[in-house]
């Protein structure tokens, strides 16, 4: 945004921690303030931007992970579905010990769920089917407590490799293995997008398009 600002001239604005509940109304809100294009970032806002789109079809609307393909002014944007997922299911079942790996997520949605399967399938074609991947959903994006929370009890059950995806969350993830290794556990964490090494260099491997260990 702060790009689009600077180097083209945009009139840019933005609104954080947007409930699914009421960004039908901050969309609005945008939309009969003059803005041209509204961005909604996140699976969560799927529905409440193809209502608004098809009041306001003169604007532009973008969302991340939808799949919505009927509205000529509603364009939705996505990873390659399953392909993060494969390559960091092959790269813990590589580095797990215990044969246990979750994923400590923000919410489940559809194309979440498929990168999931395809880390399965990862698994399966190294050979590994015993290896188990285990899912725990936080409820939230910003949620650390929640997550520390997920991720100790997943430690406690055997886990030794962690797979981050809850966003803010991922901070109280990282602590609990932190805390893990400190008491002599062998403990590891892959970031899911974004490489989250600096929050703990000796245990945080990502992200998985950025780094190969």
């Amino acid at each position: 945004l702060v790009q689009l600002r600077d180097k083209y001239g945009f009139e840019i604005a933005y609104t954080e921690n947007v409930k699914p509940e009421n960004a039908e109304q901050v969309m609005r809100e945008y939309v009969d303030a003059g803005f041209d294009i509204v961005y909604a970032h996140g699976f969560e806002y799927a529905d409440p931007i193809y209502k608004v789109a098809k009041e306001y079809p003169k604007t532009y609307f973008i969302q991340t992970n939808g799949s919505a393909d009927d509205l000529p002014n509603l364009y939705t944007i996505t990873f390659s579905a399953g392909e993060g997922g494969y390559f960091m299911g092959r790269l813990a079942c590589q580095i797990t010990k215990s044969g246990k790996v979750a994923y400590v997520a923000g919410t489940e949605f559809p194309i979440l769920s498929h990168h999931i399967k395809m880390s399965r399938q990862a698994c399966k074609d190294l050979g590994r089917e015993d290896v188990q991947i285990i899912e725990s959903y936080v409820g939230a994006w910003d949620d650390p407590a929640k997550a520390k929370e997920l991720a100790k009890a997943a430690i406690e059950q055997g886990v030794d490799v962690l797979i981050l995806e809850a966003d803010i969350g991922d901070v109280g993830t990282v602590e609990a293995a932190k805390e893990a290794a400190a008491a002599g556990k062998y403990v590891r964490v892959i970031s899911w997008v974004r490489d989250k090494n600096y929050l703990a260099p000796d245990l945080v491997i990502g992200g998985w398009e950025e780094r190969v260990p």
